[in-house]
């Protein structure tokens, strides 16, 4: 999309993020991460929890006929 080498990409975001943090202070990283956290968990167990329910379901197959 922007055509960036992935090495530029890394040491860029690093850099921002590393100015974001000396200009806004820690406080403010350490608010953003405190809450983001709790999406960032939620949306983790579902990508686990989903897949291993609907593999655990039974499917229409071993369902016994009446």
């Amino acid at each position: 999309m922007f055509d960036l080498n992935l090495t530029h990409a890394v040491w860029l975001i690093g850099f921002t993020a590393g100015a974001y943090t000396i200009y806004g202070g820690l406080k403010a990283v350490v608010w953003s991460d405190l809450t983001s956290s709790p999406v960032q968990n939620r949306r983790m167990r579902v990508c686990i929890c989903v897949p291993q329910a609907r593999r655990r379901s039974p499917s229409k197959r071993s369902r016994p006929r009446s």
